[in-house]
């Protein structure tokens, strides 16, 4: 849908029509005329956040209007309903009956000179609030009401203008981010303003309340449907009480510390239930002491003694708790650095190793090489001995044969002569 809006520059947008309502000058509670506060007052007109610049002649659509105020309802986080975008909410009242805060059909964002106009304004109304106003006055001055409804009017405005810029920023042609810094910037001047009269009336009530003694109301808090209600403050009974509980939370979550290992304490679910609780007990006790301290709440002394014991042991045991936790954890990151190492020094251990089986096999397949060249030399040579002998044997005739000795012939025997050797020897004998 927004893409196929026409757009328009906000540079050349003509300046917007003179308001149809009053001007807030007119309904100001009566002050001391000549004031340098009267003459600001008078000056300062109320920051008014607007929609998206678009011709008058789109609102005409009825479809289009429908999905323009739901969407700027969307955006605006959920903290107002539908109903409430063309009458923002008072902080004192469920509906607001200032005219000058009101949004007006249809809605158009203000024009850039218009919206550094309005945020120059705005800082000069959290400045005179913050600066100028005596703070020793302010219950009583109407004066200090009416710049307090104006600051928290522009804040609540400015929060409106950057969500529907935020929301709507494809459909606006271009945006001046030095106007949007400057409207960021007053914002937080208001905050600052506003905050420093919370701190002087206390806790955020109305202007005018007197203070209170424990037992009434003085948790001031909005509901949905943005109506006040009222937590009361515990009777001075229970509240004796609470900080007899919260000494109690605090020593048993003491000795879990102390008796738990690091590792246990970050596993167990009673010591963070206990931790818990102090949390809370806590922070109730220090915005009770605050508003003390306000003067805006009549307490006794050794209650008040009482209360500031019991922080003390809820300190100490919240941090001898937050000491082990982190502790486990510090030594759960040191173990994994450890075990890190570990693996590091393992792995290079086992690429060594690697290294070593690689360099051991390649030594080997050369031997077996080396053996298997050595053994295939000494076969062509068994292969060439065996050549050479076959061919020994097959050629024969290639070394000359020796010469025979020639055998003489036996000479042949005379006759007689044997018998006359052998008469001879047996005549001897």
């Amino acid at each position: 849908m927004a893409e196929s809006l026409p757009t328009m520059d906000l540079t050349t947008m003509p300046p917007p029509p003179a308001p149809t309502h009053p001007p807030l000058s007119s309904a100001l509670p009566p002050s001391t005329p000549g004031t340098t506060t009267s003459s600001a007052l008078e000056k300062t007109i109320a920051f008014e956040a607007r929609n998206i610049p678009l011709p008058l002649s789109t609102y005409n659509d009825t479809a289009y209007t429908t999905t323009a105020s739901h969407a700027y309802a969307s955006s605006c986080r959920g903290t107002v309903q539908l109903d409430d975008v063309y009458t923002p909410a008072d902080p004192y009242a469920a509906r607001s009956g200032i005219e000058a805060h009101r949004i007006f059909w249809p809605p158009t964002l203000p024009s850039p000179w218009e919206l550094a106009k309005r945020t120059e304004e705005a800082r000069t109304t959290a400045r005179l609030l913050r600066d100028i106003i005596p703070y020793s006055a302010l219950p009583e001055d109407p004066l200090v009401r009416e710049f307090v409804l104006r600051t928290r009017a522009a804040r609540d405005s400015m929060d409106r203008y950057m969500s529907t810029v935020a929301a709507k920023r494809n459909a606006i042609a271009s945006v001046n981010m030095h106007l949007v810094r400057g409207v960021v910037e007053a914002r937080e001047e208001l905050e600052i303003a506003l905050g420093h009269y919370e701190r002087a009336v206390g806790w955020g009530g109305a202007v005018g309340e007197r203070p209170l003694v424990a037992g009434e109301g003085s948790e001031v808090g909005t509901t949905e449907e943005g109506e006040r209600h009222v937590k009361p403050l515990p009777p001075p009974v229970e509240l004796e009480k609470r900080i007899h509980e919260a000494l109690i939370s605090a020593w048993l979550l003491h000795d879990m510390v102390q008796t738990d290992d690091a590792v246990q304490l970050a596993h167990d679910e009673l010591a963070k239930e206990f931790a818990e609780r102090c949390l809370a007990a806590r922070t109730s006790m220090e915005d009770y002491i605050a508003c003390v301290t306000r003067g805006n709440l009549l307490i006794k002394a050794e209650t008040l003694s009482d209360m500031f014991m019991a922080r003390q042991e809820l300190d100490t045991a919240l941090a001898a708790y937050e000491h082990g936790r982190i502790g486990d954890e510090l030594e759960r990151a040191t173990d994994g650095e450890r075990r890190e190492e570990a693996q590091s020094l393992e792995l290079e251990q086992h690429l060594e190793r690697m290294k070593k089986q690689e360099a051991r096999a390649q030594l080997e397949q050369q031997l077996r090489i080396q053996e298997k060249q050595d053994l295939e030399e000494r076969q062509r040579e068994y292969v060439v001995s065996e050549e050479e002998k076959q061919d020994w044997e097959e050629r024969p005739s290639r070394w000359p044969e020796p010469e025979k000795k020639k055998q003489s012939k036996p000479k042949p025997k005379l006759p007689g002569r044997k018998s006359f050797l052998s008469s001879l020897c047996c005549w001897r004998f």
